[in-house]
């Protein structure tokens, strides 16, 4: 259908558009936060390096979401069909789940935000919504393995499709603790993922992949440490949402498990955080998700933020190396 010409040239160009878009609209947010004194809500239980960046503009997600969709429809937009069009939607109303949240902590000063069992509810619902419309076009009855081999689960795929899309946006959500830190490690997990799709030729896919890659770029040039911006909840959700669901399509979810093993791993803190300090009344980790454990552990913010760099490029290697040699 396209040349590799065609593909190429395509794809720099979403990666250009989308880049430039999301650095210009990022420095826009940050000198508007920072004229109306707005910015992030510092939890009391996080440490003194933390309550620094009380204010730090956080509205970062607006400039990853717009400036990949400035560049999805500068190029789809006479030939997307109404899969690409869900794909799409889901993408904005995470971005939308996660703004009010972030709306609600910079108005209010609340590190809470949004009531976590109505984030749940909205997330969810969309999820089942996103299986609904979706499965008319892409066949959810397996979930896929290595070396092509599948397991038939039916309509158990309407529990697990809403599962991994929503873990997968939550866990992006939990790892964004650190300057840079949730940011850097989706870069390294879809790298996997924009590779198979264009190997599949699913190239309405593999821009959106592209173009969402060039925002974050955009978005990391003002958030690494020191960070001047943070994504906030809007941009995590989405992230999150699109890395959910680009596995889902593409069927290769349980690579998702390697690509996005960091993501997995904190989420996993988290959770055993919770149950034993249910059971015991005790703390498993000084702090949960990991990182924080870290960081009261005496690691340096940078430190801890290069240290899943390394194991995030390798995770994401090791998905691409699986990837297509099974």
């Amino acid at each position: 259908m396209f040349s590799q010409g065609y593909v190429a040239l395509t794809a720099v160009i979403s990666f250009v558009v989308s880049f430039f878009s999301s650095a210009l609209i990022n420095l826009v947010i940050i000198k508007f936060q920072k004229k109306r004194n707005e910015g992030q809500s510092i939890s009391v239980y996080l440490n003194s390096e933390h309550q620094k960046k009380k204010l730090t503009p956080t509205l970062g997600g607006i400039a990853i979401v717009i400036g990949t969709l400035i560049s999805t429809l500068f190029y789809n937009y006479y030939y997307v069909d109404n899969n690409f069009k869900i794909i799409i939607v889901a993408f904005i109303l995470f971005f939308l789940i996660g703004l009010i949240d972030d709306l609600i902590k910079v108005k209010f000063k609340n590190f809470h935000g949004l009531y976590t069992g109505i984030r749940f509810f909205l997330e969810f619902l969309l999820a089942i919504l996103c299986f609904y419309f979706l499965s008319n076009h892409y066949d959810f009855s397996y979930f896929y393995l290595l070396n092509d081999k599948k397991i038939y689960i039916g309509s158990l795929m309407v529990v697990v499709f809403p599962f991994i899309l929503v873990g997968s946006a939550n866990s992006v959500n939990l790892t964004d603790g650190l300057d840079g830190l949730s940011s850097s490690l989706f870069l390294l997990a879809i790298i996997p993922f924009i590779l198979f799709s264009l190997i599949d030729r699913v190239y309405y896919l593999s821009y959106l992949l592209i173009s969402c890659f060039g925002a974050t770029l955009g978005f990391i040039t003002f958030n690494i440490y020191p960070s001047k911006i943070f994504m906030g909840d809007s941009g995590s959700l989405s992230l999150g949402c699109l890395l959910g669901m680009t596995s889902l399509i593409i069927h290769k979810e349980i690579l998702l498990l390697i690509s996005g093993g960091l993501f997995v791993f904190e989420t996993v803190t988290v959770i055993l955080q919770v149950c034993y300090f249910k059971l015991t009344k005790k703390r498993l980790f000084l702090m949960a998700p990991f990182h924080h454990h870290l960081e009261l552990k005496g690691k340096k913010e940078y430190q801890i933020v290069m240290y899943f760099y390394i194991i995030g490029l390798v995770l994401s290697l090791i998905t691409i190396f699986l990837g297509i040699l099974f």
